[in-house]
């Protein structure tokens, strides 16, 4: 059963992938779902979290400490991570954002490193190195195959390109350093549910603040009531649902393991890109290498932890 939620971990961040890109596709890039995907994050994961407040009847040992290091990784991850994300899969498609976001390991372990203090072995190290040759080739790739430049020396979807490959590599080390954060408060306060309600509610109060300074809250709003559909439903269902099945996961069998399945998200991308993104996504060879260096360098890692 745990093999079968760490699947469903991969499985759920993969499908979740695809329908973003559909719904960004539906609504002409007018939208990419962000406000619509947390917002749900918030209202399923707090019923998450009351029913299994309730199962343990209401039982519940607070931290302040906690709060603020789940408030903090909450804002890595499922904002500005997220955010990032949901805008590189706007410009690079969600195959390749996909690949690039998931060696956010790397980024986990210099945080690690340099905030926690904890020690890299050389095996560790070698899956480091495969993460960084991923992320190198893929770059590589990309630059290499971008239309030359125009008259002015510039070219708007070579821009596009660059843009998107570096908000993907952006995705990755927020996520990274969030992921590492979010280990220090369950290590405060052991409340999955509890970290993953606030980190979401956090996201929320982010997006907010973020669209009322910008002076678009309102056209935010009424953007994303206008172009509400089912493909960012089921994103906000699939984004609530990936890290509630990693936790799972985790409790029933080693989490290192439940790592290493997950982090087949970017194959999974890429298949059911395939499927279902035939037109709008072209799967090269260094897209397959790229996806195949990053499982590879987070399987090695996860079996020297």
């Amino acid at each position: 059963m745990g093999i079968l939620f760490a699947f469903l971990t991969a499985l759920s961040f993969a499908v979740g992938n695809i329908v973003i890109k559909k719904g960004i596709t539906r609504t002409n890039g007018e939208n990419n779902g962000f406000l619509i995907t947390v917002t749900m994050n918030v209202i399923l994961l707090g019923l998450f979290y009351f029913i299994a407040s309730a199962v343990r009847g209401f039982t519940f040992h607070f931290s302040w400490k906690a709060l603020f290091v789940f408030m903090s990784a909450g804002l890595l991850t499922s904002g500005l991570g997220r955010y990032t994300l949901f805008a590189a899969i706007g410009k690079i498609n969600p195959s390749r954002a996909s690949a690039l976001k998931n060696a956010a390991p790397i980024f986990t372990i210099l945080f690690a490193l340099l905030i926690l203090g904890e020690r890299l072995t050389w095996i560790e190290g070698a899956g480091i190195l495969l993460l960084l040759g991923a992320i190198s080739i893929q770059g590589a790739m990309y630059f290499k195959n971008l239309p030359s430049s125009g008259k002015n020396g510039k070219n708007e979807k070579s821009q596009t390109y660059w843009t998107g490959y570096g908000l993907a590599v952006l995705a990755a080390l927020i996520f990274g350093a969030g992921q590492g954060i979010r280990k220090q408060g369950l290590l405060i306060l052991n409340d999955a549910f509890f970290g993953a309600w606030v980190g979401s509610l956090t996201a929320f109060c982010f997006i907010i603040i973020y669209e009322s300074l910008k002076g678009r809250l309102k056209t935010t709003v009424e953007k994303n009531r206008k172009t509400l559909n089912g493909y960012f439903i089921a994103s906000g269902t699939l984004t609530t649902t990936g890290p509630l099945c990693f936790f799972i996961g985790a409790s029933l069998i080693q989490v290192s393991f439940v790592s290493v399945i997950a982090a087949i998200e970017p194959l999974l991308t890429i298949l059911l890109s395939a499927l279902f993104l035939k037109k709008e996504e072209e799967l090269s060879l260094s897209v397959w290498l790229t996806a195949a260096l990053v499982l590879t360098g987070t399987i090695v890692i996860a079996f020297a932890t």
